[in-house]
């Protein structure tokens, strides 16, 4: 359904997609960084814990877009927009 120009079912799948993404990054980020710290090195382990913990962020953000569009997408019901 579109709603003000926007196909919302296309958008709340590309949040979906994007947060999936972010899921996945995460995930082999941290392997990596256990792979790296069991094996002696410790600042590359320490930097990807640091990216990991901002992938959590970033996912954390991404729940937040996917609410804030569930919220406008529910006070932009009915409202239709005329081209001029």
């Amino acid at each position: 359904m579109c709603q003000n120009g926007v196909n919302t079912g296309q958008f709340e799948l590309m949040l979906q997609q994007m947060d999936d993404q972010l899921a996945l990054n995460r995930r082999w980020m941290h392997k990596l960084a256990h792979l790296a710290g069991d094996n002696g090195y410790e600042k590359t382990d320490e930097v990807l814990h640091k990216a990991q913990e901002l992938l959590d962020d970033a996912r954390a953000l991404m729940s937040d877009a996917q609410s804030a569009f569930e919220d406008d997408a529910e006070a932009l019901a009915g409202v239709t927009v005329q081209k001029l």
